[in-house]
């Protein structure tokens, strides 16, 4: 069993591209589909400065959460395997199918408008299906994790968050690369700060699915 405070990790092939494949219909059929927009960028908040990016478009998702008709069908084939790994029992706050055609800027993933009184953020997690819906460029893309130590080299800026405001991310320092790879489960901390490399330097777009929980 698995302790994610503070933490982040990845149970590699936790799922098979196939059964992603059959997920993925099931949601293209009975999800709706909605625009995906850029983050609130605390970082950049948080040092004074204009958030130019905040609602910019991303993409396109499918989502559901616990009212969503397919919920009952989401925990059982998805969220309770995943449970399985772990030694806290979470409920969903949502989850979503993306198909992302920008990167996401640091951020944590901070929905207390989600939240039933009395609980607390837990875990996110994300499953990597595609990239430019085939799974051997996988590896253009990566999930990437950082510490607020102010560590970060140039080198690995310009590799992994360039899309990022170079001011803000003077502050924080690399800590996880989790390239992606189909059905791999990454996790992290919810308060944890991280975001997308810029994957358009290599590609188009990306699709994976995506979970946020509380506990």
């Amino acid at each position: 069993m698995t302790d994610i405070s503070g933490r982040s990790g990845i149970i590699e092939n936790f799922v098979d591209y196939k059964t992603m494949t059959d997920w993925k219909n099931i949601f293209d059929k009975h999800f709706d589909t909605q625009e995906l927009h850029q983050t609130k960028e605390l970082a950049v908040l948080k040092n004074n400065m204009k958030d130019e990016k905040f609602g910019e478009y991303l993409g396109t998702t499918k989502g559901i959460d616990k009212r969503h008709k397919g919920y009952l069908w989401f925990k059982r084939i998805i969220l309770d395997p995943i449970q399985k790994h772990f030694s806290t029992e979470f409920h969903l706050m949502y989850a979503h199918f993306a198909n992302s055609e920008k990167p996401l800027n640091i951020h944590q993933d901070y929905y207390p408008e989600r939240i039933p009184e009395g609980m607390s953020h837990y875990a996110s997690f994300l499953i990597p299906y595609t990239v430019e819906h085939d799974p051997s460029k996988c590896f253009n893309a990566a999930t990437v994790l950082f510490t607020e130590n102010g560590t970060m080299t140039q080198q690995e800026y310009d590799q992994y968050a360039s899309h990022n405001n170079p001011i803000c991310m003077q502050e924080f320092g690399l800590d996880k690369v989790y390239t992606w790879r189909t059905g791999d489960l990454i996790w992290w901390d919810a308060e944890r700060w991280h975001g997308s490399n810029n994957f358009p330097l290599t590609c188009k777009n990306k699709q994976s699915l995506v979970i946020h929980t509380y506990a």
